[in-house]
């Protein structure tokens, strides 16, 4: 792929088509298997128009219970955001979500928080984080009632 394809708005069909190229669905993403694929694309996959040493791509883990309107869901996103050199203030940042919806169970309502990681350096530790989350190991023999990936300007 050439380098001028590399824009943020591009990053939800690139992931999607490395999520197809690892054999898998995202109906099939676990919490493992989908941390695994954000971050080797997090790691791999660089684009333009963003300063990675001024906080222009990074990942966010975020975990609660939430009701957008169609009942309450546990969800587990993983969240790139961008913030595009090129452009100002909010119209600058886009995030390419990746969220496993669970059905809201009485001890998974109990979870909320948030994790940012600022840099590939700091990426490589997402993975320890994640294993060190009461909850994990619970969601990890679930299946998401919903997996949903998408990409939206703040």
């Amino acid at each position: 792929m050439k380098e001028t394809d590399l824009l943020p708005k591009k990053a939800e069909k690139l992931l999607l088509s490395q999520i197809k190229n690892s054999n898998l669905e995202p109906s099939e993403l676990s919490p493992e298997t989908l941390l695994k694929q954000i971050v080797d694309f997090y790691l791999n996959t660089r684009f333009e128009e963003v300063d990675i040493s001024a906080d222009g791509d990074m990942l966010l883990i975020q975990w609660g219970t939430y009701d957008w309107g169609e009942g309450a869901f546990f969800e587990f996103d993983i969240t790139r955001q961008f913030i595009e050199s090129s452009k100002t203030d909010d119209d600058a940042i886009s995030q390419l979500h990746a969220t496993l919806f669970f059905a809201e169970t009485p001890e998974l309502s109990k979870e909320q928080g948030n994790q940012w990681f600022h840099d590939p350096e700091s990426a490589a530790s997402t993975f320890d984080f994640v294993k060190g989350l009461k909850f994990i190991d619970k969601l990890q023999k679930l299946k998401p009632l919903k997996v949903e990936i998408r990409s939206e300007y703040v």
